[in-house]
């Protein structure tokens, strides 16, 4: 499920484009450093949750640890994506020089790694449903 935020505009006063992609900016910006600090946040609690699961049966020490490495593969999908989202609105805005082919390149890549990493959180979430182990996320 895609979720889709939309801000309320009706008592806002408008923007020039140039501050308003400068908001947004600073927006994505935000909110790819609050996954960060949600990323380091979960593996810190799981840490000690994984040095326990040694008494926990294989299986279920297994499935946590797939849990986690989904928790992972989506943050880190969604950390790329809003980077390649910032890189292109400081184009658009003028903030950088105009993209030329080797940078469209690496924005083409960086965003399919991010869906390849999504996708592999994806198959990991699919295989933990059709073979469930321990508590349910």
């Amino acid at each position: 499920m895609v979720i889709v935020l939309r801000g309320n505009r009706s008592n806002r006063p408008r923007a020039s484009s140039r501050t308003s992609s400068q908001n947004a900016s600073a927006l994505i910006h935000a909110a790819s450093r609050a996954v960060g600090d949600a990323m380091n946040a979960i593996f810190e609690d799981c840490r000690d949750d994984l040095q326990s699961q040694r008494e926990l049966s294989d299986d279920v020490a297994l499935a946590s640890r797939r849990r986690l490495a989904a928790i992972h593969l989506c943050l880190s999908s969604a950390t790329g994506l809003l980077e390649a989202s910032e890189t292109i609105l400081k184009q658009r805005d003028g903030s950088t020089p105009a993209p030329c082919g080797q940078t469209l390149l690496r924005l083409s890549d960086d965003a399919e790694i991010a869906g390849r990493a999504a996708h592999r959180a994806a198959l990991i979430l699919a295989d933990l449903l059709a073979t469930p182990v321990g508590p349910c996320v």
